[in-house]
């Protein structure tokens, strides 16, 4: 926590502390990690993702663009803490089990949904996938409306694919932080060919 209180960055939310606490009269109930952030005065993702006004301005440029920088990501994800995969504790674990909070918030960057339940989470997940092996037309019908015209195709699907790949149930399955910063970048780059090639909207 030291190390991430230390890191400043324009596009990061700088952590100012934290606070542990733990409950002695439960020894059981696990302790809980209170952690205190800069004021960020136009919002978070999740501010612009569930304010219809905010989400208008959004495009898929500009949300490929923010999923591309390295952050902790538990604290926007709405399913902060969930994860029914069965995994023992360690770094590589913990990791994982962020990975799976990426995961949920690509899903609402995708669909424009909010996600409030792993059973949501999991139906979205389904129809992405079925989406991939059937017609483009398909996928279009799932992502948010308000970021159509505005995304190369293959630059959704890389995004699609790596999404559903984080929220896999077997943990070990899950992607690498460095595979999934990778797999958004050539995203990022096939959006930024598309759009210089003056494509105005999408050919599905």
């Amino acid at each position: 926590m030291e190390v991430i209180s230390k890191l400043r960055h324009r596009h990061l939310v700088s952590v100012l502390g934290h606070c542990l606490v733990t409950y002695h009269d439960h020894p059981n109930t696990a302790a809980t990690l209170f952690i205190v952030l800069e004021y960020v005065a136009k919002g978070s993702l999740r501010d612009h993702l569930t304010d219809w006004r905010k989400r208008e301005v959004l495009k898929w440029p500009q949300r490929i663009y923010n999923m591309t920088l390295p952050y902790k990501v538990g604290s926007e994800s709405p399913l902060n803490g969930q994860d029914s995969s069965k995994t023992n504790p360690s770094f590589e674990n913990a990791e994982k089990a962020d990975i799976y909070q990426l995961g949920v918030i690509l899903l609402e960057v995708i669909t424009g949904k909010p996600v409030t339940s792993e059973e949501e989470t999991d139906d979205l997940k389904f129809e992405l996938e079925r989406s991939l092996a059937e017609a483009p037309s398909t996928l279009r019908g799932l992502i948010d409306p308000s970021i159509r015209g505005t995304f190369a195709f293959d630059s959704l699907k890389t995004a699609v694919q790596i999404t559903i790949n984080c929220l896999s149930k077997d943990s070990s399955k899950r992607p690498s932080i460095e595979d999934v910063l990778w797999h958004m970048q050539y995203s990022l780059q096939v959006q930024e060919g598309w759009t210089s090639s003056g494509n105005l909207s999408t050919k599905l």
